[in-house]
């Protein structure tokens, strides 16, 4: 059962019971509070390794590219180009340390103002760039496109609207006859990956190369092509931001009661009020758990190793 407590509604209950109102507590402040609990109690299901957390999403792959435009006069994706300081700004997402850049600059409808390929230096939203040829122009009232080139890689899966601790699998239709799933395999080392085209024990085979929020894909020269991708992967709790006040609380239902009581408490702590006894009580079996569960983390942890 998914649940239905909003970080809203959280957030509204635990003021009331700690007797507060919206105004004592800024609610920036009042996100770090329940974000933190959230993480906690995280911590504990992850530590018993609760199955709840074990997701599976469908992978859509698509070339390693983006086209950012701007055809509204500072109004789209793209919102600055600073030839002089030769830096590039866009208002959504963030751009990547290496990406290469294809942009071109038109006023009215059709004619062109600048023409360049630049390289990336930094990881941002606002970042300098290194020219490789053409001439870059200032962006000012004009529209411009801009092609993104990350890699070279052919297939990847933007994976930045999920929260995930780790991969279990990746998975899709293309197996044999007998077992009509076919598991990829799984490269840890980015330069290896980068070389799998050379490797003759790959050459029949399909594999995978997790990037931050990208996954890379290969297919050997005589496997099958890629087929319906699904991922089975370690889900963790998301954040409670601006935009994400009305969405679901990725924890357990059974456990709204617990943060509810976490954030009641540090409410209370914040207002220098005393904390009541049958709150008390129940986060002193809070804890009891969170001890427990980090005893068998580490006994976990322990057998692993040996």
């Amino acid at each position: 059962m998914k649940n239905t407590l909003t970080f809203n509604q959280a957030d509204a209950i635990a003021l009331r019971a700690a007797g507060l109102t919206d105004n004592d507590i800024h609610v920036s402040l009042r996100q770090v509070y329940l974000n933190n609990k959230a993480m906690k109690i995280y911590r504990l299901l992850d530590g018993l390794n609760d199955p709840w957390y074990n997701m599976v999403t469908p992978l859509t792959g698509v070339a390693d590219q983006e086209r950012l435009k701007d055809v509204t006069n500072n109004g789209g994706t793209i919102s600055a180009i600073d030839a002089t300081a030769e830096t590039i700004t866009r208002t959504t997402g963030q751009f990547f340390e290496g990406s290469v850049i294809a942009v071109t600059i038109w006023s009215g409808i059709s004619t062109i103002v600048a023409q360049f390929f630049a390289r990336i230096l930094e990881d941002g939203t606002t970042v300098p760039y290194e020219m490789i040829s053409g001439t870059d122009a200032n962006l000012s009232t004009h529209a411009c496109s801009v092609l993104v080139f990350r890699t070279a890689n052919g297939q990847v899966a933007d994976i930045s609207s999920l929260y995930v601790k780790n991969i279990i699998k990746i998975f899709d239709n293309q197996g044999d006859a007998e077992f009509n799933e076919r598991v990829l395999d799984e490269v840890l080392d980015p330069k290896y990956f980068g070389d799998l085209a050379q490797d003759p024990f790959m050459v029949d085979r399909a594999a995978y190369y997790w990037r931050g929020n990208i996954i890379e894909f290969f297919v050997g020269e005589s496997a099958n092509v890629l087929g319906t991708l699904q991922m089975l992967y370690r889900g963790k709790v998301n954040v409670w931001t601006d935009a994400t006040a009305n969405s679901a609380i990725l924890l357990p239902p059974e456990e709204n009661q617990m943060l509810i009581d976490e954030l009641t408490d540090s409410y209370l702590q914040h207002a220098q009020k005393a904390r009541p006894e049958d709150l008390a009580a129940r986060i002193q079996t809070y804890n009891q758990r969170y001890t427990a569960a980090s005893a068998e983390a580490a006994k976990a942890d322990l057998e692993k190793g040996k």
